[in-house]
């Protein structure tokens, strides 16, 4: 009988955000873009308008907006925090770790990819 294969084990997600963030973050939790704006939440914005655009506009399989996700990732050092730290003062940014049970969350998905790419697939979490 062959080796069962084994699922890979997910320690952490990461959160970038600023730091001027966090006390809303401890008060409300990671929310979404939407979810932000819908309850007029103030937050520092560190993404790139471009890609907020673009992640607007993208529809993921069950017909939302990436604008109403929080978007966490399995690896903190990613092209975003590349690109953060190249445009601000790295003190101002923070990295949070978020327990992986996000993911079992009804509606939540898992991308291969940037989301916002139109070659990016969606799946969610299967059950174990």
């Amino acid at each position: 009988m062959g080796k069962q294969k084994q699922k890979p084990e997910i320690k952490s997600l990461y959160y970038i955000t600023h730091v001027e963030n966090l006390p809303s973050i401890l008060s409300h939790g990671v929310l979404s873009h939407r979810y932000v704006e819908d309850h007029q939440i103030e937050y520092e914005a560190i993404d790139d308008p471009d890609i907020v655009s673009s992640r607007k506009a993208k529809i993921t399989p069950d017909g939302h907006s990436l604008w109403e996700f929080a978007n966490v990732y399995f690896q903190a050092r990613n092209p975003m925090l590349y690109r953060i730290v190249h445009e601000r003062d790295p003190r101002e940014i923070v990295v949070l770790g978020i327990q992986p049970r996000v993911l079992e969350t009804a509606g939540a998905y898992i991308t291969n990819g940037n989301a916002a790419n139109n070659a990016t697939g969606f799946s969610t979490m299967k059950a174990a």
